[in-house]
This record gives structure tokens, C-alpha cells and sequence, in this order.
């Protein structure tokens, strides 16, 4: 347990470390997800 969580830390600071990367991603999927309902329509029904 110890050697996979040495790996996961190794492994993060690896994907950090390459200059916001990432970040970018997960602020795409951000506004991704803020988009979409949008595109699928204003309608309760279809919202919900």
C-alpha cells in the first residue's frame, strides 16, 4: 500500500510539475458541463 501511494504522489507531482496541464483539462470539463445543459435546451423536462 505504502509503494502505490509513493507511485500515485510520484506520478501527480509529475502531472503538475509539466506547467498547468491539467488544470487546463479540468477547467475544460468545467465549462464543459456548464455548456451542456444549455445545448440540450431550456425545458425542465428535458433538463431534468
Amino acid at each position: 500500500m505504502k509503494a502505490a501511494r509513493a507511485l500515485f504522489a510520484r506520478e501527480l507531482s509529475l502531472a503538475w510539475g509539466g506547467g498547468g496541464g491539467p488544470l487546463l483539462a479540468c477547467g475544460f470539463l468545467l465549462c464543459l458541463t456548464a455548456i451542456l445543459p444549455l445545448a440540450a435546451g431550456g425545458d425542465p423536462r428535458v433538463l431534468a
